[in-house]
């Protein structure tokens, strides 16, 4: 019985360290976006993360009353909101940061780890 229970100790150790050294390998990040609303932006960041492999495990939405000065002023419609997103994958996250500062619609973007957040 003993010589068994070694057996499986042994030939299990490995399996279980392996799985442990990918889940730690995983990044959790929370990127912060303000963006113009009536564009579609938040349903395209949404799929270039996804798209990217990462996970979104929540999304907190901060819409803001006031209209940005600039292309829509005047219109009524645009309004501007903010977001956080909290995702989880395996590579780095500051590719999509790149990519979005890029876009219009975008007014900011900033990326933080999970470690480091306070709620």
């Amino acid at each position: 019985m003993c010589i068994r229970d070694s057996f499986l100790v042994v030939r299990g150790f490995p399996v279980v360290t392996r799985r442990l050294a990918v889940a730690s390998a995983t990044e959790r990040v929370e990127l912060s976006l303000s963006y113009r609303t009536r564009r579609g932006v938040l349903g395209r960041v949404l799929e270039l993360c996804t798209r990217s492999g990462f996970q979104v495990t929540d999304v907190r939405i901060h819409a803001e009353s006031g209209e940005r000065e600039g292309p829509d002023k005047g219109k009524g419609k645009a309004k501007e909101a903010g977001v956080v997103l909290s995702l989880e994958g395996r590579g780095s996250a500051h590719p999509l940061v790149e990519e979005l500062t890029d876009w219009e619609g975008i007014l900011d973007v900033d990326l933080r780890s999970s470690r480091d957040s306070t709620e």
